[in-house]
């Protein structure tokens, strides 16, 4: 076997056996590459990894925290010794990788208001001022919504002030 023959039949061995895209990727409900973080984590490219999820996951250094773990259900490697845990995965990324800076689009001069402060609230905002659009977050009580009755562990109370941050960086107003 020469060389690059040995590296084709590598490269055909790291792909994954499920049709595409795999059924782990079918089932999470925002269809995040799970396949690709485990390789990438494996290679040690954390960072990377961290831009996959990102594109995927808005908020990510939040929602990658809230993950259910869905995938696990249809694991191929589920009967093989347990399923890759990526809920646990996808919470390191977002601690140890580096965030990628956000490039708004240019301002359309748009207004939203969205009224709120949970999860969805806040990804809408970070979606809406990602386009160039002017989200304003109107809300009763502390921001966060539910989140702030999660475990410490689960979501940190830092890792929700740094979400927020982030939003008034990309010019979301906040009014209660």
């Amino acid at each position: 076997m020469t060389f690059m023959q040995a590296v084709t039949l590598h490269k055909f061995e790291s792909l994954c056996t499920q049709d595409s895209p795999p059924e782990c990727q079918s089932r999470c409900p925002l269809h995040v590459e799970a396949g690709t973080l485990a390789d990438l984590v494996g290679k040690g490219q954390i960072d990377e990894a961290r831009k996959v999820l990102e594109r995927f996951l808005p908020l990510a250094s939040l929602s990658a925290r809230l993950c259910e773990g869905v995938c696990r259900e249809t694991c191929l490697r589920k009967d093989l010794g347990g399923s890759i845990n990526i809920p646990l995965l996808e919470a390191y990324i977002v601690s140890v990788g580096r965030e990628t800076k956000v490039f708004p689009l240019p301002s359309t001069g748009h207004k939203a208001a969205l009224v709120g402060s949970g999860l969805s609230a806040l990804a809408a905002a970070f979606e809406l001022a990602k386009k160039g659009h002017k989200p304003f977050l109107f809300h009763k009580g502390p921001i966060g919504g539910r989140l702030k009755h999660l475990s410490a562990e689960l979501a940190p109370p830092r890792v929700l002030e740094q979400t927020v941050e982030s939003l008034k960086k990309l010019k979301v107003k906040f009014a209660e």
